[in-house]
């Protein structure tokens, strides 16, 4: 990752909604980010499995020197499921996830860089 990475591996490992624990929760923030995650998934009869989510992140945007607010904030969120059928040697996996997010940017001209 990142404008050095050369001839690198990547691995992505996926879990079925079957190998998840039933729910999980997770927040964490500070002064200028906050997050959460929750997550939840069941069984249907002894062939199905889904998991459902949502994901959102918000970020607080930054002040300049004398407080004014640079319009540089950011919000996202994230829901989604998986189900997994599973007969014998047969399967099937369908995912889903929908986004949304705003983000702000300075307007083009309004950011100076003046020596002090």
């Amino acid at each position: 990752m990142g404008c050095h990475a050369v001839n690198g591996v990547i691995n992505v490992i996926t879990r079925s909604a079957a190998q998840l624990e039933p729910a999980s929760v997770a927040a964490g923030g500070g002064n200028r980010e906050d997050r959460a995650g929750i997550r939840y998934g069941g069984r249907f009869g002894n062939d199905v499995n889904f998991r459902r989510l949502c994901n959102p992140l918000r970020y607080a945007g930054h002040r300049d020197a004398v407080r004014r607010d640079e319009d540089d904030a950011a919000h996202q969120s994230q829901v989604g499921f998986r189900v997994d059928w599973q007969r014998d040697a047969d399967s099937l996996m369908v995912k889903g996830d929908a986004y949304t997010g705003r983000e702000g940017q300075p307007l083009p001209g309004s950011i100076s860089i003046s020596r002090a």
